[in-house]
């Protein structure tokens, strides 16, 4: 599991609740309705005890619209989607592990050079993940011998 594992599941959340948009990784020079960006802002990983790791990243969603409104209502509607319920997004690898959202705030739409309308939501998650732990052979047979 990595980074890029993680913009994939969160990505995949958000274009599951609004299927109709388009997703990138990276700001593109031409942006067009319907986009969102999704970045990677900040990436903190801390120790919390010798068994456990705490991953903190600050996500930056972007949507496009030619109509503020419209990208103002998407962004809204993409708020309440994740905050609402157990703010959970599962991860798409397979481990049952989550990426725990902490919070999410948006701007105010603002005007693109190309004439769009922007609004920028900002997205601080966490991931708990153990450490690898050493690993030692069973004892397979005890005997005992009495005199």
């Amino acid at each position: 599991m990595g980074i890029l594992t993680e913009l994939d599941s969160v990505a995949s959340v958000v274009l599951e609740a609004f299927p109709e948009s388009e997703m990138k990784y990276k700001v593109p020079k031409e942006p067009k309705t319907g986009q969102f960006v999704l970045r990677s802002q900040k990436n903190d990983l801390s120790t919390e005890s010798r068994f456990t790791f705490r991953i903190e990243r600050l996500y930056q969603l972007i949507y496009y619209s030619d109509n503020p409104a419209e990208a103002l209502d998407i962004m809204d509607r993409l708020s309440r989607q994740l905050m609402r319920g157990t703010t959970l997004i599962p991860i798409n690898d397979g481990s049952f592990r989550y990426i725990r959202i902490e919070s999410f705030s948006f701007s105010d739409p603002v005007e693109t050079e190309s004439g769009l309308s922007a609004v920028i939501a900002s997205m601080p998650t966490e991931i708990r993940q153990a450490r690898d732990q050493k690993t030692f052979e069973k004892i397979m047979q005890v005997h005992a011998r009495i005199n």
